[in-house]
């Protein structure tokens, strides 16, 4: 655990919004308390937790005395609660955590110095996926951000150096970036309070695209906890238009900026991803077929993606997708995501298949292989038990010499006495 001082400002300031969370707390504030870098402080913002949270909270408040404040307010969503600690933060660098994750201990170490050798306005790091029901990291093996197009000399960058792949490398998660807070704060960037889902849109890629200096950690500092039934995903239904307002918000301020042009494949490959992903998740059919049918009429055209061709897109996916959305009816749609779907399941069990049998073949080599070492090891128990006998036999016949000598010498000497 990192030694924990009261002196001077520190270094990051961490804000987490807590809205019913009190079972994951413990964990996600033991790991800021382990960070090997101690200058730290924690504002936690209560919105307004119907369960233990403020206890929890309180407890850890006296235990860090000075380290950490709660503040609560009645529920107005997590947007207001990050809003309302920034001006109360007094670290040089915000982090904004959520309640329900926790990060690795050097996470602030690393992004400390990736920040200060570079001059960052904004630090980057990748993240594990914490499957909540099976309580482990999961997959990808491999790390979730493709930062390759940026991060190839370990110098700070900003989104001119790959505008195609910036938006798509990134995403809009506050909690896997250190932010200078200096830099929030001359920028006036905020979460967005009119929405409930996608509020980090509005604050993240704003941030990003303004920032001349970015830097990014390879290492995954953070796990993102997943497969939670109570979390903020399980209500999306209820705000199944929050995407698309927020994505609409995003493209007006690339508009404003005189930015959409020089990142448009990227503004429209990241907004049909978001799109699909969206849809994709939405619960009940209600809400699907409500929004789905809004794509399709305005919706597109609204975002500024209807006239956009293939080309347009990184990937012609995004674009086959649209096309498709405009011109099937929703009960079509789904149908042809099921039959993909169960293309995609059979696919994966003919390479289940492979890899069994792979796996078969290894298991009978294997046996194979034990048989001969026991066809080897009886072969060299046998010459071990022939040369153990040979050598008896010959240490007796060694030892009936030598006695023959010390014999024969007795019997001279008794001749000669008589």
């Amino acid at each position: 655990m990192s030694e924990i001082s009261t002196g001077g400002a520190p270094a990051v300031s961490v804000i987490i919004p807590v809205y019913n969370c009190a079972a994951y707390l413990p964990e996600c504030l033991d790991s800021v308390i382990a960070q090997t870098e101690s200058s730290w402080e924690i504002i936690c913002v209560d919105d307004g937790s119907t369960d233990d949270s403020v206890s929890v909270l309180r407890e850890y408040e006296r235990r860090l005395a000075g380290k950490m404040r709660v503040v609560e307010q009645e529920n107005a969503g997590c947007a207001c609660a990050r809003n309302r600690a920034i001006p109360l933060a007094r670290g040089s660098y915000l982090m904004f955590l959520d309640a329900d994750d926790f990060l690795e201990p050097r996470c602030f170490e690393l992004a400390l110095d990736a920040a200060r050798r570079t001059n960052a306005q904004i630090v980057v790091w990748d993240l594990w996926f914490y499957n909540n029901q099976r309580k482990r990291q999961q997959h990808p093996p491999l790390g979730i951000l493709h930062f390759a197009p940026f991060d190839f000399d370990g110098q700070a960058f900003s989104w001119k150096r790959s505008p195609d792949d910036f938006l798509m490398s990134f995403q809009t998660w506050a909690w896997n970036k250190l932010f200078l807070a200096s830099f929030v704060r001359e920028g006036g960037y905020r979460f967005s309070e009119d929405v409930q889902r996608s509020e980090d849109i509005a604050f993240v890629y704003p941030a990003l695209v303004d920032a001349e200096r970015i830097a990014t950690v390879g290492e995954r500092l953070i796990s993102y906890r997943v497969m939670r039934a109570d979390s903020a995903m399980a209500t999306k239904d209820r705000h199944a238009f929050d995407f698309v307002r927020a994505i609409h918000s995003f493209r007006s301020y690339l508009l404003e900026t005189g930015r959409l042009e020089a990142l448009s494949r990227s503004y429209a490959t990241w907004a049909m991803s978001s799109i699909l992903y969206n849809l994709n998740t939405l619960a009940s059919y209600s809400a699907f077929c409500e929004v789905y049918r809004y794509l399709a009429d305005r919706g597109f055209s609204d975002l500024g993606l209807a006239d956009l061709g293939e080309h347009d897109f990184l990937d012609p996916i995004y674009y086959a997708r649209m096309r498709e959305i405009s011109e099937c009816d929703p009960a079509a749609y789904l149908f042809g995501r099921a039959c993909s779907l169960d293309a995609a399941r059979e696919d994966a069990l003919a390479v289940l298949d492979e890899v069994s049998a792979a796996r078969d073949e290894a298991l009978a080599e294997r046996d194979a292989a034990c048989a001969r070492e026991a066809a080897v090891r009886a072969d060299l128990d046998r010459v071990v038990s022939e040369f153990d006998a040979v050598m008896g036999a010959a240490e007796q016949r060694v030892g009936q010499a030598i006695c023959r000598l010390p014999r024969a010498i007795q019997r001279k000497v008794g001749a000669s006495k008589r």
